[in-house]
């Protein structure tokens, strides 16, 4: 019976509605972990190094995925284009971007941070906010300060200061 209904929820349900909600892109660490005990001497170090990496850089994306989470950020480029972006806890995005031919506006229905870089217990970050389709930006925070930029071969370039304010009335309207 619990398998009919299950069945019957997925062809009733859209593809893009069953779609993972936002967060971060964590790693499966465990297959680091699995080694660990047949291994010895330097493979077994190794392996450990390669597992505590693993549960470092999921550590950081869920950081930077909590701070930015339900947030607008409102100003301006380091290139000179004007930025109103908003990013929601359930995964949906609204990115504008202002320059001299006009607004480019892209709505997601799903984001996620990957490869996020976190020190100073989360006053420094430096996050790549990925979505559908090729979709790349990069934002960084410096204590209270915020910037975003164009992320580009896994750094973010043009950062400009931006005003970082909560978004969650516009994101309840998303």
């Amino acid at each position: 019976m619990a398998i009919a209904t299950a069945v019957a929820l997925m062809t009733l349900t859209p593809a893009a509605a069953m779609a993972a909600p936002a967060g971060p892109q964590l790693a499966k660490c465990g297959k680091h972990k699995q080694g660990l005990g047949k291994k010895s001497g330097a493979r077994k170090r190794k392996a450990l190094r390669r597992f505590r990496r693993c549960l470092a850089q999921n550590k950081a994306n869920r950081i930077a995925f909590n701070q930015i989470k339900n947030s607008n950020f409102d100003g301006e480029r380091g290139d000179g284009q004007e930025v109103d972006w908003t990013f929601c806890a359930n995964g949906k995005a609204e990115v504008r971007t202002t320059s001299r031919s006009g607004t480019g506006v892209s709505e997601l229905s799903r984001w996620w941070i990957a490869d996020a870089v976190v020190r100073n217990g989360g006053r420094w970050i430096n996050a790549f906010l990925r979505g559908p389709e090729g979709f790349e930006v990069g934002i960084l925070r410096r204590g209270a300060r915020w910037q975003v930029g164009v992320a580009s071969f896994d750094r973010i370039i043009y950062p400009g200061d931006v005003v970082k304010s909560d978004a969650r009335g516009e994101c309840a309207a998303l």
